[in-house]
């Protein structure tokens, strides 16, 4: 029969797992996480290389696409795309971003829908201030 003296003394060690459990994952995540900066430093030398010996090269110009932050996709960006997708599909984790038209850009983007927004609305017909701030007008923008 377990008791709440036998079970006292326990969270001591099982707290104390715990936490070296933690400080693992986070070395793990750091040490990704260095890794990761050095490739794209690497990634970036070699890129910058490329472009300097050969700046029309066909793996330097851009696709048409763009990612979610509105960066633009170059053809070498894409071969990152197959073998993250390969691993996290065995690990069972999220795809890798793929870069999408600028026409769906525009439709997922809220920041870009709400400024548009935004600039019909304060832009349109409304009186607004110029850009010194003294000068009211009132013609549309």
């Amino acid at each position: 029969m377990v008791t709440n003296k036998t079970l006292e003394g326990i969270d001591r060690p099982v707290q104390g797992w715990i936490n070296w459990q933690q400080k693992t994952l986070s070395d793990c995540q750091a040490r990704l996480a260095a890794a990761d900066a050095g490739r794209i430093g690497q990634l970036k030398l070699l890129a910058a290389a490329l472009e300097a010996l050969e700046p029309h090269h066909h793996l330097l110009e851009a696709t048409g696409m763009v990612y979610s932050d509105g960066s633009p996709e170059l053809r070498w960006h894409r071969a990152y795309d197959a073998p993250y997708d390969a691993v996290a599909a065995r690990h069972g984790i999220a795809l890798c971003e793929k870069a999408m038209s600028a026409g769906e850009f525009d439709r997922l983007s809220p920041t870009k829908t709400s400024a548009a927004r935004l600039f019909f609305w304060f832009g349109g017909t409304k009186a607004r201030h110029d850009l010194d701030g003294s000068k009211e007008r009132s013609q549309p923008a």
